[in-house]
């Protein structure tokens, strides 16, 4: 029923319905089912991306604090844009016309949607409840999502206002954005690689034994220098040992 447009605003509710009470940790479960709605591709549904929200919206109301942690994991799962799977069965019914999953057309359309996405996991980053370290931390786990599609600026938002209400110390945060700056900027887009690296900057404590903490803790993993020929992760580890010696 969530394929068909129509349908989709008493399905989706059900089917979260279903994911609050399924006791499998199955892929092909409600849970599952119900995450996926929220894809921007193969979401195995018709409805735009601009009216999905509203589920989650109203599903804060209708199920009340305690399964919040649902509604968080699929708004994570609105800000996917690397691993899709989808169901392609239910997209066929009876003798009709197979009905065509939405997509988005512009790329403007996927950013209008991770804002909205965004702008929820930020309510409860802000209330600073018990759900707030894991809207952060799904906030964090899909930066290189956000920064995929030109949203670095809201990635530096996010991450100041974060500062502003929790400290520097925001570790999945830094590691996340160090991948970005590992992996997805182009070699010659150096306003990107800086204004990344001010970034990272601003989330390193500035006393010292709150930044020994959090190495001592956290054990981050420091990739090799590109640029130093035959440097290892261990020459890495040597020269962050040597800044605190």
């Amino acid at each position: 029923l969530c394929v068909h447009e129509k349908y989709f605003f008493d399905a989706a509710p059900l089917l979260l319905y279903f994911a609050k009470v399924e006791k499998t940790t199955w892929n092909n479960g409600a849970k599952s089912h119900f995450y996926g709605l929220f894809n921007i591709i193969l979401s195995s549904t018709e409805v735009p991306l601009e009216k999905q929200m509203a589920v989650l919206d109203e599903g804060k109301i209708w199920f009340g604090p305690e399964n919040e942690h649902l509604i968080i994991e699929a708004l994570g799962e609105a800000l996917n844009n690397s691993h899709f799977t989808g169901d392609g069965n239910v997209q066929i019914q009876g003798g009709k016309f197979a009905v065509q999953d939405y997509a988005p057309r512009t790329y403007g359309e996927i950013r209008e949607y991770f804002r909205k996405a965004l702008l929820m996991l930020m309510e409860y980053v802000r209330s600073g409840n018990e759900l707030a370290d894991k809207a952060r931390d799904e906030i964090a786990s899909h930066f290189r999502d956000i920064f995929r599609v030109g949203m670095l600026q809201d990635i530096i938002t996010i991450v100041q206002e974060n500062i502003s209400l929790r400290g520097r110390y925001w570790s999945e945060a830094s590691g996340r954005i160090q991948d970005i700056v590992n992996y997805d900027v182009p070699e010659n887009a150096s306003a990107e690689k800086n204004a990344l690296s001010q970034l990272q900057d601003e989330l390193v404590p500035s006393d010292l034994p709150e930044q020994m903490r959090i190495y001592v803790t956290e054990s981050p993993w420091w990739d090799p220098d590109p640029k130093i020929i035959g440097d290892t992760v261990e020459d890495s580890g040597d020269r962050k040992a040597a800044e605190f010696a």
